[in-house]
């Protein structure tokens, strides 16, 4: 169980990781083409879902190191 539970924790961090890289590249293009448009927008900071999904991504890492310690501990 604890092996399978490890899995689906790290693919749940690498595609954190992979989406907020995808997202933040997308949503600063966008950003970027918004200002072009209209220098006078202002709207929200493209990081931020990045950052969001990253820290996300730490937290599956961190939850996949309490699994292995869990699992060490036990055998």
């Amino acid at each position: 169980m604890k092996k399978i539970l490890g899995a689906v924790l790290a693919v749940g961090q690498y595609l954190c990781n992979f989406a907020a890289v995808v997202l933040s590249i997308y949503l600063l293009n966008r950003w970027n083409q918004e200002r072009t448009l209209d220098p006078t927008f202002d709207a929200f900071n493209p990081w931020w879902p990045g950052l969001v999904l990253l820290a996300l991504g730490a937290v599956f890492k961190l939850a996949r190191k309490g699994v292995a310690v869990q699992s060490g501990i036990q055998k």
